[in-house]
């Protein structure tokens, strides 16, 4: 008898076969160890397509050959859309968004080009940054912007952009100004008087309009660079930052992160708990609740987690491991943490959602379901709000692409009880209809 806690022995082979550790017979070289060795001496099919050779739109083709888009031809080896293991080129992205049309069709040259050059640095001042520390800085980087390198000002935040990435950066040379640009972030954050963040990050707290004394919720805080942002908004105003994560590790980067703050940490509290099941703070003090009701949040930043495929600047190699069933995968939860979100706020509150992908299925797919579920919930139109910004409405089609075929079905009517089954659709997945639309 072998308690729960001891291990079980091993049976041992006696045959006259090969034999592995503790003469168990060894196991066949598997096809993917194969295809990984094709792989790196470039030999499979797939990598042998020219970097010119784009698979067609869908507009396009013709007939027949629109329901064959992506499957193996002659002329296009690289249409069929290889396995999970499989190694990923750059067209495989770009087909998808390409036919899902994220950005109108004579935008996409700049878009796709855009998608491969490096980030910039971009940064924010804290409030405790001095005249002084500022002007250090901004001597160079107001000439840098004169001189048109790209160098510009941050007109969302009090911030800018540099018109190079942190590699050229690294890489300045010692005595020019690029070097004594670098020693001057690197003092600047070690200090807290200024933030290393992207563009895109500062967005949902400046779009939320968070007032000193509101209660905020960042439902998936970590690492932490939008709730030092929330937190500077309150400026000691009574009110109250909640940062939340799942991950203890991430907590403590988030922690670590926003020591920076200094006495300005006393309006911060970090939970480690799950988003979608975030529970009801208790009332504030003198609310309408008496104090003992529950009540919710001001402001709610709803960050979740996502396949991160809008990161290719700062993580090419998204290009390479990208797939359709990525995005099926993240969206149910998406949508419960959404939900949740709903939930949780105040009546009269905002909710910014938010993510790294492109992809509607996790964007405009997650806003629509919860928008069809969360009664009394309204989309708050913020197109001009941010001046420095260009905005565009959301997507309202689009098609839930997951199997090889690459065409995908446009509504949980149409897609079969097989496939339904085998790629584990859900009918929040699919767009709105005209009338959902409407209301």
């Amino acid at each position: 008898t072998h308690s729960p806690f001891t291990p079980t022995p091993r049976p041992r082979c006696h045959c006259s076969r090969g034999h592995g550790p503790d003469n168990m017979p060894r196991r066949s070289r598997s096809k993917s160890l194969v295809r990984s060795r094709k792989r790196k001496a470039g030999d499979l099919a797939s990598q042998r397509l020219d970097d010119g050779d784009e698979e067609p739109l869908a507009s396009e083709t013709s007939g027949a050959d629109k329901t064959r888009l992506g499957r193996a031809s002659s002329s296009n080896p690289n249409a069929l859309w290889p396995d999970c293991d499989a190694w990923r080129p750059k067209s495989m992205f770009d087909v998808y968004y390409r036919l899902t049309a994220v950005v109108p069709r004579e935008e996409w040259p700049a878009f796709s080009d855009s998608l491969r050059r490096p980030l910039p640095i971009t940064f924010r001042f804290t409030r405790d940054a001095a005249d002084d520390f500022r002007a250090e800085g901004e001597r160079v980087l107001s000439r840098w912007a004169a001189e048109g390198l790209g160098t510009r000002r941050l007109g969302l935040v009090e911030g800018w952009q540099l018109h190079m990435d942190k590699h050229q950066l690294r890489e300045a040379v010692p005595g020019s100004d690029a070097a004594s640009v670098r020693e001057w972030l690197i003092r600047g954050t070690e200090s807290g008087l200024l933030v290393r963040q992207e563009v895109a990050s500062m967005l949902p707290a400046a779009t939320l309009g968070v007032l000193p004394h509101h209660r905020v919720l960042d439902m998936c805080a970590a690492p932490g660079s939008k709730t030092t942002q929330l937190v500077e908004r309150l400026d000691g105003g009574g009110g109250v930052v909640v940062a939340n994560d799942f991950s203890a590790l991430r907590c403590f980067t988030l922690v670590k992160r926003t020591a920076s703050l200094g006495p300005r940490a006393a309006s911060l509290v970090v939970t480690n708990h799950a988003a979608q099941k975030m529970p009801r703070p208790p009332a504030a003090r003198g609310g309408g609740g008496g104090g003992g009701g529950a009540s919710g949040f001001d402001r709610i930043v709803c960050d979740v987690p996502c396949t991160g495929d809008g990161t290719t600047r700062k993580h090419p190699e998204v290009f390479h491991r990208w797939e359709f069933a990525l995005a099926l995968r993240q969206h149910p939860l998406q949508l419960q943490i959404a939900m949740r979100g709903c939930a949780l706020l105040e009546v009269g509150g905002l909710l910014c959602y938010s993510t790294c992908s492109l992809n509607p299925i996790e964007n405009e797919a997650v806003v629509a379901a919860a928008l069809r579920h969360c009664s009394g919930v309204e989309l708050e139109d913020v197109h001009g709000t941010l001046p420095p910004l260009r905005t565009a409405a959301g997507l309202s089609r689009w098609r839930v692409t997951a199997g090889e075929d690459g065409c995908g079905v446009g509504s949980w009517e149409e897609a079969d009880e097989e496939r339904r089954l085998h790629w584990r659709l859900q009918p929040s997945l699919f767009a709105p209809t005209a009338a959902e639309a409407e209301a």
